[in-house]
Formats: C-alpha cells, structure tokens, sequence
C-alpha cells in the first residue's frame, strides 16, 4: 500500500544528497491517443550504505502525481526522451538544497 508522503517529505528526501531526483517516465506517448501509454513516477533516493555506483546504490519508490504537484515548483525540471520513451527528471533548486 502507497503512504502518502508530505510535501514537506519529500523535500527533505531531495535534500539528504544532491544526486536525488523525482522521475516522472512514459512509453509509447502518441498524438492523438492520449490514454494509451505506460508511465509512472517515483523518488530516487542514493542509498548511504553502498558507496560504489549501481542499482543497489540506489532505492525508490513510486509516488502519486499530486505528490509531484505539491513540489513542482520547488524543483527544477530537466525533460529527457521523446513521446516513444522519455521523461522529466525533477531534482530540488540548488538553493534549497544548500538551505536543507
């Protein structure tokens, strides 16, 4: 079951390391048949414990899209891909970072 993390959550999340980042991801976005694709939204988080890069180095979990409204504007948006496969990448603004 999804627990329902506060904006305020969230952004402390964002702020333990400077490489945690929010994906918002779809496949197969076509014109026209909005509806028809796959996609999701998780926080991807570095894990403390394991110092090399790798998927263990990292853990995630998935997020509601109201979640990711609630810290949109505190983020910066970088869009990646195309309709086919692609995304947006949130990470928390450089000054918040340093103010966390």
């Amino acid at each position: 079951m999804h627990q329902k993390r506060t904006a305020e959550v969230i952004i402390r999340m964002l702020a333990q390391d400077e490489r945690n980042y929010i994906s918002e991801y779809w496949a197969g976005k076509m014109p026209g048949k909005e509806g028809s694709h796959t996609g999701g939204i998780t926080i991807n988080c570095r894990n403390p414990y394991w110092t090399t890069e790798g998927l263990c180095s990292w853990d995630n979990w998935y997020i509601s899209a109201a979640e990711l409204e609630s810290v949109k504007d505190v983020c910066e948006a970088e869009p990646w891909g195309g309709n086919v496969l692609g995304g947006i990448e949130y990470r928390l603004k450089s000054e918040l970072r340093k103010a966390a």
